[in-house]
């Protein structure tokens, strides 16, 4: 059974969660050469057709959702008790799969290749946190991260993978030349993935 939130708490999650849908379109406007690169062309239509599913679920929630894709929810103090040295503090991760990895194991896929995103919706003290992995048969493609501190502004950031290797990282609006190290973004990828396998033990 998913639990209740109080009222700030479910309207803070459905802010983060609503900024998840405009993914695919939310970035900087791009030159031609930008926008050319096939890469970012299927990641874009990945996240549009994963972001048309989730919507699909969600509206149809109140029933039967058609089958071949699934939201699958963790909580950490779901009920906001105050945490020890921080206070205020919650974690919820929606892991959105295609199937149980029981299956694809049986078929000869990898377990991991059924989870297709992961979203973690953090609170800790004054800071919020939104973090959204997008992946393709079990590989990191895509990093949304979205923070704010009190009531600061949101600090967004971006990140594209390819076969591993970070192509292509946007601060807010700016592609920047370099980038950074993206060893921490996979660790935490990887730490999702196992989560999520791990619920079907």
């Amino acid at each position: 059974m998913v639990p209740k939130l109080d009222a700030r708490k479910r309207r803070l999650v459905l802010a983060c969660a609503g900024s998840a849908v405009l993914i695919a379109l939310s970035g900087a406007v791009l030159t031609s050469a930008q926008t050319s690169d096939p890469r970012l062309a299927a990641i874009r239509a990945l996240s549009a057709d994963i972001e048309a599913r989730i919507a699909t679920a969600n509206k149809e929630a109140e029933g039967m959702s058609p089958g071949g894709f699934y939201c699958t929810e963790t909580w950490i103090n779901s009920r906001n008790g105050s945490w020890r040295a921080v206070g205020n503090y919650y974690q919820k991760i929606q892991f959105w799969h295609t199937d149980e990895p029981g299956f694809a194991a049986a078929e000869g896929l990898p377990e991991k290749a059924v989870l297709v995103k992961a979203e973690v919706h953090e609170a800790a003290a004054i800071r919020t946190y939104y973090r959204d992995f997008l992946f393709d048969d079990g590989r990191l493609v895509f990093v949304y991260i979205k923070e704010r501190s009190g009531d600061g502004p949101f600090e967004e950031r971006r990140y594209y993978f390819d076969k591993g290797k970070l192509f292509r990282f946007q601060l807010g609006t700016e592609v920047k030349a370099e980038v950074p190290d993206a060893a921490a973004i996979l660790r935490e990828a990887e730490s999702l993935q196992a989560r999520f396998l791990a619920l079907f033990r």
